[in-house]
């Protein structure tokens, strides 16, 4: 009986070595694949944000063709239609990468 006892413990011991190591294991694994949920995360925002740096970029252009001091000086109504034109031009342009990048990531 005391042998039975013995071999009991021992299998005992055993069982709960590969518990403990499972555990640790699992746990492991979850801390890995938060990290990896993590780093694709960081990696969406970062490249959502590197593509509406092409937005910003073509309202800095919009606004470098435009020359406000002209604008406020001119009486000329043709000029002035014709710089309002280009403004309205450059936002349709700037709308339309917006869209595209907005649609890329899903955004509606």
């Amino acid at each position: 009986m005391e042998k039975k006892v013995k071999e009991l413990e021992k299998t005992e011991k055993k069982l709960k070595q590969k518990l403990i190591y499972q555990m640790a294991e699992n746990d492991n694994t979850v801390k890995r694949y938060r990290k990896l949920i993590d780093d694709e995360k960081q990696f969406a925002i970062s490249k959502f944000a590197k593509e509406l740096l092409d937005v910003r970029d073509n309202l800095e252009l919009a606004l470098q063709h435009v020359d406000m001091e002209k604008v406020e000086e001119s009486e000329d109504l043709d000029l002035l239609k014709e710089q309002f034109k280009s403004v309205v031009q450059g936002q349709k342009m700037t709308t339309g990468v917006m869209d595209k990048v907005l649609k890329k990531f899903n955004v509606e």
